[in-house]
């Protein structure tokens, strides 16, 4: 991209986050429309967000808005405006709440009706303290479908080259004039069998039971905001009664069983994703489900046929109830698996008197086992134990029979998978469809935004001095009164000293004097982080 005059006046050290978007898009649609854009022919412009006011990254850094600055030189005070505002519950208000630091409000309106909603929240403690609980359980639904549709861009990748794989004459460059033997290759690929007989990854059932989760704490969200009058609270609230969001609720309700909850623990969230699909699923309700065995991968692949042009023959309730016989021996195995390994762990613990021993899982290295290091020396460990991996604080090791063990689990998980697949990619559907993204994005958006609320309530009823609601004026003046500087009343509150500030079109111009160190630099920077803060939506004092 040649520099234009219009960003090189910009600087290139503040936006370089926007120029490395403005490249990533144009390599975008290069790769997607095989289009190429010649140096010198496009003109680009910088242009703010609408609606917000706009901050360079100097003012950023000066405010302290996000980082502190005295962090960079190698202080360990790292206290910022936005560590001492963040109240939040959920990651999606953490990230609204920075953005909104960064980028606050420059309309009225917005501003307004923020405040009317903190003010409704100030007063009504129960509202407050009930919508603190609900947002307490609310999983990071925001992050979930991000991993979802990154998976989904990633498969349409695969199909898109195996299908330019498949058919040269597609690909630019290629030999149109060629011969027989191209013409073979050009039929059409069946995109339902392009890399999908894999099974599903672990991580994206833990997304789908985070969606889950998300969807069934909106029932309690909704019984909070009964009877509220702030005109956002309701237009919150509306946004989770989208019927898009009903639709999917059920759609998932009828996959996964409803004790499916989310968990951080390996063990846990590869069990009880290996058991979130109904008993008696696997397609047998509508489709005609084929099984093919690959001796390559070891996998079994899947392609369906709808009922409604195939008649329901023996040898259609034949493979369906062979499929589901396979899906619980398959779970039973598992379970099995894993009770062998927690009575392998018991009889080494009583073989060699190893009480401290435990059986620990990992991503990386499956179930193996833990011993502390200060109990017991690298040396001393038995000549049963294999594969051990030196640690400061845990030694890790195995066993020949804990290793057959896992790779029985393994292939047991994988076979779970490959049965539940089908499952799990037509609610993925569902869930990939236009409104229904639209819809699951506008409920992130709003219980971000709920939260960014009620933290606001939370740091002004926390602070050392009584906030107030400001009064913003389209055209001003400012007019502050015994204001504090709010990183240095939280560091240091006896050490505060409070001032007046009025500024009009009559007094603009004011005269700081003062010694070194005497907070001439202080006071500029409270007034514009009071500024600031103010157009959040937040209380002041």
């Amino acid at each position: 991209m040649e520099k234009c005059p219009h960003l090189g006046n910009l600087g290139s050290s503040p936006y370089y986050l926007a120029l490395a978007c403005c490249g990533a898009l144009l390599r975008y649609v290069e790769h997607i429309n095989n289009t190429l854009f010649t140096p010198g022919t496009l003109r680009i412009r910088f242009k703010p967000n609408e609606g917000t006011l706009f901050l360079d990254i100097a003012t950023m850094e000066g405010l302290e808005l996000v980082q502190n600055g005295r962090s960079q030189l190698g202080s360990t005070n790292r206290t910022s405006q936005l560590q001492i505002m963040d109240k939040t519950k959920s990651r999606a208000g953490a990230r609204l709440l920075r953005r909104t630091l960064l980028e606050p409000p420059a309309e009225l309106n917005t501003i307004t009706l923020r405040q009317d909603t903190v003010e409704e929240l100030s007063n009504n403690e129960d509202l407050y303290f009930n919508v603190i609980a609900v947002l307490t359980r609310f999983p990071d639904l925001e992050r979930a479908l991000a991993g979802l549709l990154a998976r989904e861009n990633a498969r349409i990748k695969r199909q898109n080259w195996a299908n330019k794989t498949a058919n040269p004459k597609s690909r630019p460059g290629s030999n149109l004039s060629a011969g027989p033997s191209s013409r073979m290759t050009s039929k059409p690929v069946d995109y339902t069998m392009v890399d999908d007989a894999r099974a599903p990854s672990i991580t994206a059932i833990r997304n789908v039971i985070y969606v889950k989760s998300a969807l069934d704490a909106l029932d309690d969200i909704l019984r909070v905001l009964e009877g509220v009058k702030s005109s956002l609270l309701l237009a919150i609230a509306r946004s989770m009664r989208m019927p898009e969001i009903g639709k999917l609720q059920e759609a998932i309700n009828e996959v996964i069983v409803p004790d499916a909850a989310p968990s951080r623990d390996v063990e846990h969230m590869r069990l009880q994703g290996a058991f979130a699909v109904r008993t008696g699923r696997n397609g047998a309700s509508k489709y005609h489900t084929c099984i093919t065995y690959s001796s390559r991968t070891s996998r079994l692949a899947f392609s369906t046929f709808n009922l409604l042009t195939n008649f329901m023959t023996p040898r259609f309730f034949l493979a369906t109830f062979r499929d589901q016989e396979q899906l619980d021996v398959a779970r039973k195995t598992l379970s099995e698996n894993v009770e062998e390994m927690h009575s392998l762990t018991e009889s080494l613990r009583s073989k060699y008197d190893f009480h401290k021993m435990s059986l620990a899982m990992s991503a990386k290295r499956g179930y193996h086992f833990t011993f502390q290091a200060k109990a017991i020396r690298v040396q001393d460990l038995p000549e049963e134990f294999i594969h051990v991996q030196r640690g400061g604080n845990v030694h890790r090791f195995s066993t020949v029979a804990l290793n057959s063990l896992n790779n029985r689990y393994v292939e047991s998980l994988e076979e779970i998978w490959s049965h539940t697949d089908f499952e799990l990619r037509s609610l993925l559907q569902v869930i990939f469809a236009k409104r229904t993204v639209i819809a699951l994005y506008r409920l992130c958006d709003g219980i971000a935004l709920l939260d960014l609320l009620a933290s606001f309530v939370t740091y002004s009823s926390l602070s050392l001095v009584p906030h107030i609601r400001p009064r913003i004026t389209q055209d001003g003046p400012i007019a502050l009164r015994q204001v504090h500087h709010p990183i240095l009343l939280a560091l240091n509150a006896a050490g505060s000293v409070p001032n007046d500030v009025f500024v009009d079109e009559t007094s603009a111009l004011h005269i700081i004097t003062g010694q070194n160190q005497s907070g001439k630099s202080t006071f500029l920077k409270c007034i514009g982080l009071l500024s600031v803060i103010s157009q959040t939506g937040t209380f002041q004092y």
